[in-house]
């Protein structure tokens, strides 16, 4: 639609969620620090899409 500034989601979200906002065209959230503290880093780092959708395509 045109926009060229950072998108930015604020709140409760886990890492799945942010997945998904990615792709939907967030850039970045904010988490509050107690949900922070409960989800490793490692948990937010991009891996490889599993979706059927993918593999079909090869």
């Amino acid at each position: 639609m045109g926009y060229t500034g950072r998108l930015r989601a604020a709140g409760p979200l886990i890492a799945d969620q942010f997945r998904a906002a990615q792709r939907v065209g967030f850039d970045e959230i904010e988490l509050p620090e107690s949900l922070a503290g409960r989800q490793p880093e490692e948990q937010w780092r991009p891996r490889p899409s599993l979706s059927y959708q993918d593999r079909l395509a090869g």
